[in-house]
């Protein structure tokens, strides 16, 4: 996403407190960014590995 990262958008819908449910889906698989994405209040992680 050209304006910010995924980690930025959790926590902006977070944020709202609209109370949904966001899963965050990266293609690193990194544990660290996994649980900045949960501490953050999303309420799962998927790690996907993409072609380049």
């Amino acid at each position: 996403m050209p304006e910010m990262e995924g980690l930025g958008l959790v926590e902006k819908v977070v944020e709202t407190g609209i109370g949904v449910p966001v899963i965050l889906m990266t293609s690193f698989d990194n544990e660290e960014i996994a649980l900045q994405a949960l501490n953050a209040g999303a309420a799962s992680v998927s790690a996907q590995s993409c072609p380049r």
